[in-house]
Formats: C-alpha cells, structure tokens, sequence
C-alpha cells in the first residue's frame, strides 16, 4: 500500500460496515513485487475475480474494475503535457504582446528623435551607428521587463509556497531560458524601428516638424 501508516486505523470489517452503512469490500489494494510483475498480477487477479464473480472476460467491466498505478501515471502525464501546451500557448501570447509593445514604444521614440537622427547623419553618423543605437535602446527595455518578470516570477512562487504550504524550487536554468527569451523578443521586435530609423534621409530627418 502506498502512503504513511501514521494517520491509519484498522478495525474489524463489521464495525466498518456498521460506521458506514455499508456491507462488503468495496476497495482492495495488491501490491507487485516490482514493475515487471504488474501485468502478470493483474492477468491473474482478472482470472480470480471472474471466477469468484462467475462472469466472462466481457462481463467483468460491470462486476469490478482494475486499476494499476501505471494507468494513473498516464492519465497524470497526458493531464501534465495538456497543461503544458495551454501555458505554453499564454507565454507565447504574452511574448508577442510585450514584443508589440517595445516596437510601439521604439516607433515612438523614432518619431520624436526624428530630427535629432538627421543631425546626427548629417554629421556623418553611419546607417549601423544609428541601427545599433536603437536596436540597444529595445535590448535594455526588454532585459529591464526580463529581470522584472524574472523576479516577479521568484518572489510569487515563494509566497504561494508558503501559503499553500509546498516546497517550491527555483531553477536557475529556467531562469535563464526565460531571461533570454526577454532579450530575443526586444531584438526581433526592434529590428523594424531600429531599421526605419537608420534608413531616414538626412534633408527629411531635419525637415521633420
């Protein structure tokens, strides 16, 4: 059986069906020596059973029910991996929020430093000196949000580990990863400001109102 003994009692099967108003066993749990043995204990409770309940391999769904741990782990696995792909779909739908956020807030910036992009081309500033320029502005905001959500991230998950009192651990890896990802969105969603603002043309630039 599985489980501590610690908060078990055992009683007599007549006060248990005295206290629960029930007759007979409902529940029997058999332990297998080990993995290999579940399929052979399991065939041969299935052959006991039908011979007690005197029903054919057809019938037996209706008299009882078998279930191994293995079964439970699938269900808990398919469960698991369905989780995963729905937190999956809302991290991929919150990077391209946050990823049109930073391009709107650099477009903005584009257009209000219009006319100091074109004095800075005028005094002789390179297409990849600008690029370069806002392409690290995007990078600083994104790894600021990155550090942000990454501690947010760490100081939530210690306190629902307190108040549902579970043991909760912080991988520095998964951190990582995350943080990365932070700076891949601020320099896949820059490249368009970045790139808008290097192909200005000087004489427009400083016409700009």
């Amino acid at each position: 059986m599985m489980g501590s003994t610690d908060e078990q009692v055992f009683i007599p099967i007549t006060v248990a069906e005295r206290i629960f108003q029930t007759r007979g066993v409902r529940t029997i749990y058999i332990q297998a020596a080990g993995k290999d043995a579940i399929t052979p204990a399991t065939n041969e409770i299935t052959s006991k059973l039908n011979k007690i309940f005197r029903v054919s391999s057809e019938e037996q769904n209706y008299a009882y029910r078998i279930l191994d741990q293995s079964e439970m782990l699938e269900t808990v696995n398919e469960t698991s991996k369905t989780l995963s792909m729905m937190l999956g779909g809302i991290a991929a739908i919150s990077l391209l929020v946050g990823g049109i956020g930073i391009m709107n807030i650099m477009l903005v910036s584009v257009t209000e430093r219009t006319r100091e992009i074109g004095i800075r081309k005028a005094l002789g500033a390179r297409k990849r000196d600008v690029l370069s320029q806002f392409l690290i502005e995007s990078l600083v905001l994104s790894s600021t949000g990155g550090l942000i959500g990454v501690a947010m991230g760490y100081l939530l998950s210690l306190g629902l580990g307190k108040v549902m009192n579970m043991s909760v651990k912080t991988t520095p890896g998964v951190a990582l990863v995350a943080y990365s990802f932070s700076l891949l969105v601020g320099v896949f969603f820059g490249i368009y400001p970045a790139n808008k603002a290097s192909n200005l043309k000087p004489i427009d630039a400083l016409r700009y109102e």
